[in-house]
């Protein structure tokens, strides 16, 4: 956002294309799930208990004021950090940075949000699609594999035409995931 300041004629605020370059993408960095058959009757509740209390306001705020390159997913939370982006005082921070592979020290000032910036943020977000990431398209190879083989140790199918089954669908995977 900062950088198009001054330069508005000239930039587009657009972020990571999702796999296929469609619109922006996001990614989640970490997931959790909760699994349909637990062995124990106790753990599902702790699960859901201790999933929970990753949501709520007070850890999700502790989340931005700690690693603020993160999105809330606590809307509260979320208006919370564009209030807090756009009453800020202009201050500046020093990050470490890379040029010509040598790591380098910059200054940057952080001016308050604009709310014209706020609207583009806000646009870009809401146009953004779930990105799908390498370990999707690795998971999918996996399936191709395991369902694939099955004919092999089932004894209806060679090593040699399983092996031509998985490329032609790993192939067709891929054209589909990447034109």
């Amino acid at each position: 956002m900062a950088i198009s300041r001054g330069w508005d004629d000239f930039t587009t605020i657009i972020g990571n294309p999702d796999v296929l370059g469609n619109a922006p993408g996001w990614n989640m960095d970490e997931f959790l799930a909760v699994l349909k058959e637990n062995p124990g009757a106790d753990i599902p509740m702790g699960a859901w208990s201790f999933i929970r209390s990753l949501m709520t306001e007070q850890r999700q705020r502790q989340v931005i004021t700690e690693s603020p390159n993160y999105i809330p997913l606590n809307k509260a939370v979320f208006d919370w950090m564009i209030e807090r982006a756009m009453t800020q005082t202009e201050h500046t921070i020093n990050i470490g940075t890379s040029f010509g592979g040598k790591p380098a020290m910059i200054d940057v000032t952080i001016s308050p949000l604009s709310q014209a910036e706020a609207d583009r943020f806000m646009e870009m977000l809401n146009s953004a699609i779930q990105s799908k990431g390498a370990d999707d398209i690795l998971s999918s190879i996996l399936d191709i594999v395991t369902e694939s083989a099955s004919g092999y140790f089932a004894g209806q199918s060679t090593a040699q035409d399983v092996a031509g089954i998985i490329q032609s669908r790993a192939s067709i995977l891929a054209s589909e995931q990447f034109g």
